[in-house]
């Protein structure tokens, strides 16, 4: 009877941690034209307004600061750039149409 139970036991064991162990995972595929045009080059941290305009023209909107500290952005056609007072603090692609 002791040898069966330890057999069962051992069984049960072996059976659940090969349960357990058992990882799966979803892969998430997002398609090359959907996700933003890379090519582009933005703004990168630390440059100054003035820099920006020098660097990469004039933008299609100046949207005025917000909040404190005062957030501003600039809209391009391809990214917007978001500006802390008056340095750049990130800019973003926007995605493809």
């Amino acid at each position: 009877m002791k040898k069966s139970l330890a057999i069962f036991a051992a069984t049960l064991g072996a059976s659940v941690f090969s349960f357990s162990s058992t990882v799966s995972a979803d892969t998430v595929a997002v398609p090359l034209g959907q996700q933003g045009n890379t090519t582009v080059e933005t703004p990168r941290r630390g440059l100054n307004k003035p820099q920006v305009e020098q660097r990469y023209g004039s933008p299609n909107d100046k949207v005025p600061a917000v909040g404190e500290p005062p957030i501003s952005r600039w809209v391009y056609s391809d990214y917007t750039v978001y500006f802390d007072t008056d340095y750049v603090v990130h800019s973003v692609r926007h995605p493809s149409k």
